[in-house]
């Protein structure tokens, strides 16, 4: 079970607040609960009241994972050298929205108005879609369990790609320059 790191840091907060405001209890003459068990449950009660105010922190929305996966179909068609790629940024500019991305919406629409034999404007545009999505996917770690970032020196403009596999396929220069790049940071 993984841990959410703000919920960690609150409750050790919340154990060493409690354990200074104890400390005078501790030498009083009162033998009442332990100091450290007052904390304990201090603690407890607040980490409980977190998860009441706020959402699962691994919880992602479904528009956000169909994003992706119509960004992954992209991703790939472009490796493999095709630009019939239009339906799927179609569908990756309903699902932005859907998710409040309108950045990503509008990259993934330029997508759309650009003819499948023009493979140069297309992975160029496709640059523009790849740094909202490696945006998003930063600020939201939940997302980036399964995914890989790389980057390739060589592409025109925005340089980075995500993708699932971890044996990278490049989309920005396809079939002839398929593992050209390296692993990157998710960073914009």
């Amino acid at each position: 079970m993984k841990r959410d790191p703000l919920k960690s840091m609150l409750l050790v907060a919340a154990m060493l607040a409690s354990t200074a405001c104890s400390s005078d209890a501790a030498t009083s003459t009162k033998t009442e609960t332990k100091p450290e068990a007052k904390a304990d449950a201090k603690a407890q009660a607040f980490a409980n009241d977190a998860d009441a105010k706020s959402p699962a922190p691994d919880a992602v929305p479904q528009s956000l994972t169909q994003a992706l996966e119509r960004y992954e179909s992209i991703r790939s068609k472009l490796a493999a050298d095709d630009g019939a790629l239009q339906d799927d940024a179609g569908a990756l500019a309903s699902a932005a929205r859907e998710a409040k991305r309108d950045a990503l919406a509008a990259a993934a629409d330029s997508l759309t108005k650009l003819p499948a034999e023009d493979l140069a404007a297309l992975r160029k545009q496709f640059g523009e879609v790849s740094k909202e999505v490696v945006k998003l996917i930063a600020e939201t770690p939940a997302l980036q369990e399964g995914r890989h970032v790389f980057a390739c020196p060589m592409a025109q403009g925005y340089q980075k790609w995500v993708q699932r596999e971890e044996k990278m396929a490049n989309p920005y220069m396809g079939t002839k320059m398929l593992e050209c790049g390296s692993a990157s940071e998710w960073k914009t």
